[in-house]
């Protein structure tokens, strides 16, 4: 008779430490696994599994689906022994594939992974999928469409459709990102592809874009600009130039950086997007906007600026700060003539630029940044060496 087990496929580890959950089924010496929505660590999987042959009702969610498939696949390991003819490890997998398939619907199959995204507190990949999610229903108009139906000329004509409506270059390439992470997913959790790799050929790499650093005397007028003191103007510009005192802190960071992070004279926290350990000297420029924004509790785990509220959809309200200081900052954009206008990512890539330009190696630099691997703080540095060959160019023009 034909075993099923439920286990993690611990021959498929994922970026973030979980492993894919799998019914494992042998008939006849042969294997098949059969992958689930899910993805756990292996102490997470351990109290799920206890509860799957177990008669007693579970408050779990993901205990009782998990175990309706378990039931289904013995149910019909049953009906096939009793049939007294040879069956194959395919033929037991046939029931729990027509019952599933609604998960390789198209746009119900996204909404689950913006869930699970949820779930387990990646919010930015929830919001990436939802906006992706959204431009995919304008194009299928609300039509509903199996994965299956997902090839190469589905993705080109999505494409197209996305160019036809304006849709910037980088965007789009956002929008194809997000659609074939979206897609590898379903191949994981066992959605069977019918056709090659529809995203074959399909360029999601972003274009370059003009980044353009604010030079010295442009920092020099923003951090002497006379704004009325206690005004949302203000506030905004002296939390950009704390980023830019900071060594190019990132907003993200700003918003979600606790006293618990500040040890005597330093700030130690680790990326939010990253991860890296980053440690930052508090100078007296730093000193004076903690002192003058700061959160005065100085509990360890409360935030050090109340932009946002401890544990009240804390990504949203990120969000919405982010945008309204992009907003402000466009504002003192226009009175000192600053285009493109400025953003919170501007005091990064300044600092960064400003930090090559009086000597600092690279090394140090991608340190300061909290970067991975140095060939991203090259991205930062990028216009200062096209700014050196603009100079180098206009010499040699002088020559003539």
């Amino acid at each position: 008779m034909a075993s099923v087990k439920l286990k993690l496929n611990s021959s498929r580890a994922l970026k973030d430490g979980n492993y894919p959950v799998v019914f494992q089924l042998i008939h006849q010496k042969r294997k098949k696994l059969i992958y689930t929505k899910y993805r756990m660590k292996e102490d997470e999987f351990i109290t799920i599994a206890e509860k799957i042959d177990s008669d007693n009702d579970s408050c779990c969610e993901i205990s009782r689906e998990l175990r309706k498939t378990y039931k289904r696949l013995l149910m019909q390991i049953r009906r096939l022994e009793n049939s007294g003819v040879e069956y194959t490890v395919d033929e037991i997998t046939d029931i729990t594939l027509s019952k599933t398939i609604r998960n390789f619907l198209l746009l119900p199959y996204i909404d689950k992974q913006i869930e699970w995204k949820k779930s387990i507190k990646k919010n930015g990949i929830a919001a990436a999928y939802k906006s992706t999610r959204a431009s995919l229903a304008r194009y299928l108009d609300r039509k509903e469409i199996k994965m299956s139906q997902v090839n190469h000329g589905f993705v080109d004509h999505y494409k197209d459709f996305l160019s036809r409506n304006g849709v910037t270059e980088n965007t789009i390439a956002y929008y194809l990102r997000n659609f074939r992470a979206l897609y590898n997913l379903a191949v994981k959790d066992g959605f069977v592809p019918s056709c090659g790799y529809p995203f074959k050929k399909i360029c999601t790499k972003p274009c370059k874009t003009v980044k353009r650093a604010l030079d010295r005397e442009q920092m020099v007028k923003l951090a002497c600009l006379p704004l009325q003191p206690d005004s949302e103007l203000k506030r905004s510009l002296d939390l950009f130039l704390f980023g830019f005192y900071a060594q190019g802190m990132a907003f993200v960071d700003i918003v979600y950086l606790k006293w618990k992070n500040i040890s005597g004279d330093l700030i130690i926290y680790r990326r939010h997007k990253s991860k890296q350990l980053v440690q930052v000297v508090i100078t007296p420029q730093i000193k004076s906007i903690i002192d003058t924004y700061g959160n005065n509790t100085y509990n360890a785990d409360e935030y050090v600026f109340p932009i946002i509220k401890v544990g009240i959809n804390e990504y949203n309200q990120y969000r919405t700060a982010l945008g309204r200081i992009n907003r402000h900052l466009k504002t003192i954009s226009e009175k000192l003539n600053i285009y493109p206008p400025l953003t919170t990512y501007k005091a990064r890539h300044t600092w960064a630029t400003l930090a090559r330009e009086y000597g600092a190696p690279v090394s140090s630099i991608s340190v300061g940044l909290g970067h991975t691997k140095e060939e991203m703080t090259l991205i930062y540095l990028k216009e200062l060496d096209l700014t050196h060959l603009h100079k180098i160019n206009k010499m040699i023009n002088n020559l003539l």
